[in-house]
Order: C-alpha cells, then sequence, then structure tokens
C-alpha cells in the first residue's frame, strides 16, 4: 500500500501466497510483479513453474521470457526441459538438457534425463555413458544404476546389469519400475 510500484513486494507476496497452497492468488501476485517490473526473473520462473504443474503450456512463455533475461539460468532450462519432456516434445527437452550440462557439466539430473532419453531411443551404449555420469557425479543415484541396468540387459550384459539391479536395490529398494522414468 506505501509504494504500489515496488515489484518485489508483490513478488513476496506471491511466494506467501504459493506456500498457502493459494495458487491463484499466487499467480495474481506474480503477474502483478511482472506488470510492474517485467525484468523481475525470479516472478517468470514462478509462474513458469505453477503452469508446469498445471499442465498449461503457458509455462513455456514464462520460462523463455526468463530465459531471455538470463539465458545460461540452468534452472530454468532444466525446468522447461522438464515441462517438454512431460509434453513428449523430446528434442526440445534434450537440447535443454544439453544446454545445462555445457553450463553445468556437474548436474546429474541433465545427465539422467539425457541418458533417459538415449534409452527411449535405444540408444543403449550412449545412455549408459549418461546414466554412469550421473553416478559419477552422485553415487548413491539409485534410479540410475537401475536404468544403466536396463541398458546394459538390453546390451545383453546381463553380469553388468545384474550388478546394478543390486546396487539400485541396496540404495532405493522400492524403485521397481521397468523402465527409467
Amino acid at each position: 500500500k506505501l509504494d504500489p510500484y515496488l515489484a518485489e513486494a508483490y513478488y513476496y507476496r506471491g511466494l506467501n501466497f504459493k506456500e498457502m497452497d493459494k495458487t491463484d492468488a499466487a499467480t495474481l501476485s506474480f503477474q502483478t510483479a511482472l506488470d510492474v517490473n517485467p525484468k523481475l526473473i525470479n516472478a517468470q520462473i514462478q509462474l513458469g513453474q505453477i503452469f508446469a504443474q498445471k499442465k498449461d503450456k503457458r509455462a513455456l512463455d514464462f520460462f523463455s521470457k526468463a530465459l531471455i533475461l538470463d539465458p545460461e539460468n540452468t534452472k530454468v532450462l532444466y525446468a522447461r526441459g522438464m515441462f517438454y519432456q512431460e509434453l513428449d516434445s523430446n528434442r526440445k527437452a534434450v537440447k535443454d538438457f544439453e544446454s545445462v550440462l555445457k553450463i553445468n557439466p556437474e548436474d546429474k539430473n541433465a545427465a539422467y534425463n539425457l541418458g533417459y532419453h538415449r534409452y527411449l531411443e535405444k540408444d543403449y551404449k550412449s545412455a549408459v555413458g549418461f546414466f554412469s555420469k550421473a553416478i559419477e557425479l552422485d553415487a548413491g543415484y539409485g534410479e540410475a544404476y537401475y536404468s544403466r541396468g536396463l541398458c546394459y540387459e538390453a546390451l545383453g550384459k546381463k553380469d553388468r546389469a545384474q550388478r546394478d539391479f543390486a546396487e539400485s536395490d541396496k540404495l532405493k529398494p522400492l524403485y521397481s519400475s521397468k523402465e527409467p522414468k
């Protein structure tokens, strides 16, 4: 009320509403923050996340606007990649995950998701490389061991597959899907 042009106040108000699971009020606050300051990247990101959770393609607009403001923001690239993946826009998802790894070669989740896409393409050898990178970055990544095991199985390397399945079971016993996620 003291300064209706203080975009950050609307942004923080939106965060509070989001924390209280009042998504509509949060959306309105973030949009008001952007009306006041269109360069408020965090509001762009929050709106992207809100619309992505609703599976609303408007999320892409907000992620893309955030990337115009900060083209090397790996969190936004990853979030947009995941949204593309949910939309089955796999080429676009792969492009975003590859961009994340170029900027931050230590991103285990981007490596894992690139392995996932190679698995879907039945490029098991390449998928093994990406799952191995994810494991190298996080030795406790049970899903990566399991997914790499599936690739080894498809490549006919049963012993290696069994070792990875056993390691996955040790790390994450409830991970029982038959395909990487």
